[in-house]
């Protein structure tokens, strides 16, 4: 099974690759340009649209990703088996989800690579809105490295409400790993999640201007 959940991902990602390449205005901007076939890695990036976890997942193409998903998509039959063949697993929106929060620490400590969305829902505005604790304490606890990711035009191609514009100019942007050990020793207390939640946002929120070139 665990074999073809691998390859069902990686043609999956494959196809998702493929249709944005020829039906979407989209670029990528890589300053990471030497992600590892690695592990304990968490991916985090602003949340615009239901393209976001497809097209970072398709075009990170170093890592195999699990990700977080609500809990709600598991309850759609035909949904759950692909969404689950893809590495996601729930989450309940809105309220603290231990159960999700240790399994994403589980995937990462056992060397696994982890994407989330720390704004917890899509932007309506295009604006980042400010990150949840949980992505701090997921950090923390995993010691774990972060490879900040930023996105831009998602929210105008497939809006959370409104006309779909499919020609609409996307980015991604790749910013460079932050290992675990530059967080440590920027934030001292490694038991501060909130700062820390706010220290990776800042850094999110730093690729804005790479999106604008």
């Amino acid at each position: 099974m665990k074999i073809f959940r691998y390859y069902f991902y990686q043609t999956m990602t494959l196809l998702v690759r493929f249709f944005v390449r020829f039906f979407l205005r989209f670029k990528l901007i890589k300053l990471e340009k030497s992600i590892k076939k690695r592990g304990n890695i968490l991916v985090i990036s602003n949340h615009q649209s239901l393209l976001d976890p497809p097209i970072i997942g398709s075009f990170i193409t170093e890592l195999y990703l699990s990700v977080f998903a609500k809990a709600e998509l598991f309850k759609v039959p035909v949904l759950r088996k692909v969404i689950i063949l893809l590495n996601a697993f729930p989450v309940k929106r809105g309220e603290a989800d231990i159960d999700a929060l240790r399994k994403a620490i589980t995937i990462l400590k056992a060397n696994g690579a982890l994407m989330m969305f720390p704004e917890g829902t899509r932007t309506t505005d295009g604006k980042m809105g400010p990150f949840k604790r949980g992505v701090g304490y997921i950090a923390s606890k995993a010691k774990c490295n972060v490879l900040p990711v930023y996105i831009k035009g998602f929210d105008r191609v497939i809006p959370k409400k409104g006309k779909l514009h499919f020609r609409w100019p996307m980015s991604m942007v790749v910013g460079e790993m932050i290992e675990y050990k530059e967080i440590k020793q920027d934030m001292k207390n490694e038991k501060n999640y909130t700062k820390i939640s706010e220290y990776l946002y800042g850094k999110v929120k730093s690729l804005a201007r790479e999106a604008k070139k």
